[in-house]
């Protein structure tokens, strides 16, 4: 079924990447807003913008090669009929993103060689005889993934600003970014289990049950919140000296709420968007609660 012009557009949003480029743009704007940088941050944004368009343009590809079998089910068969614009979509991001290594510090560009290789890796099968991706492996995808959006999302824009030298707020950052991203990455696990039994990769949902996962990831979360008090409320106060910490944790814990009520609800039987809109879109709302906490003035 075809949907309507609005259905046709979110679909493209969506499957183009666009909307997972949006979120780890929010992502690291919001790691410069802690550091006190309200501007918006255009080259570091047009980087981490055009890479992960780049990235997971190439992952949705590449995967269709990978679930041949699948091909004409659910979101296989919507990237298929959307890879040209896919792929137009993603050489303009490129070019984006080549563009903006002119605007940014060198030792910027350098921390960024790490998880390019990984993020490269993880979507083009160059391993073995067999030729796995780095997803491929047992276990391995969901630390991949949570690593390399902390990375962009937190190392990036402190090294860029130079403000990666203060482990009182980096540690924090990284692990609220690195327990969230884990935490909502379990759910997609859960959703790829006929994909990844298919392709005989092992997850926490294939070893430990929907259930028992679900509880994992709650747990994760609330690990996640926990890290976020000791970024907003140390003896010194936040981390830039400007914003009032308890209204943003208030509506912090809002998106968490949410966030979690999305996990609980998680199953493989729930379509496609539920987890490509809703679930990356947290990556989005976690952000916009912590601005709307500033905006707001209280």
């Amino acid at each position: 079924m075809e949907g309507g012009l609005f259905i046709r557009f979110v679909r493209l949003i969506l499957y183009s990447s666009i909307w997972i480029s949006l979120a780890a743009v929010a992502m690291m704007q919001q790691t410069l807003l802690w550091i006190g940088e309200s501007g918006f941050h255009f080259p570091l944004a047009a980087l981490v913008f055009g890479a992960t368009l780049v990235i997971y343009a190439m992952h949705r590809v590449v995967g269709l090669q990978k679930s041949l079998s699948f091909t004409e089910k659910g979101r296989f068969g919507i990237i298929k009929k959307y890879r040209s614009h896919i792929i137009g979509y993603a050489a303009l991001g490129a070019i984006g993103m080549l563009v903006s290594l002119f605007y940014l510090k060198w030792q910027t560009i350098l921390v960024l060689i790490l998880p390019g290789f990984i993020s490269v890796g993880y979507v083009i099968p160059v391993f073995g005889r067999k030729k796995f991706r780095l997803r491929d492996f047992d276990f391995v995808k969901i630390f991949l993934v949570a690593g390399v959006w902390t990375w962009v999302a937190v190392i990036l824009p402190l090294v860029e600003m130079d403000a990666w030298s203060d482990p009182n707020l980096m540690i924090p950052l990284c692990l609220e970014t690195f327990l969230f991203v884990f935490a909502i990455t379990i759910p997609f696990d859960i959703r790829d289990l006929g994909v990844d039994g298919h392709n005989q990769v092992q997850t926490l949902p294939a070893i430990l049950g929907i259930k028992t996962s679900k509880i994992i990831a709650l747990l994760l979360l609330v690990m996640a919140f926990v890290c976020s008090v000791f970024i907003f409320i140390p003896f010194s106060g936040t981390p830039s000296g400007e914003y009032a910490p308890y209204p943003i944790l208030i509506f912090r814990g809002i998106g968490y709420i949410i966030t979690g009520f999305l996990i609980g609800f998680s199953s493989p039987e729930k379509p496609d968007h539920y987890y490509t809109g809703y679930l990356d879109g947290t990556m989005i709302l976690l952000p916009f609660c912590s601005f709307s906490a500033i905006w707001s003035g209280l």
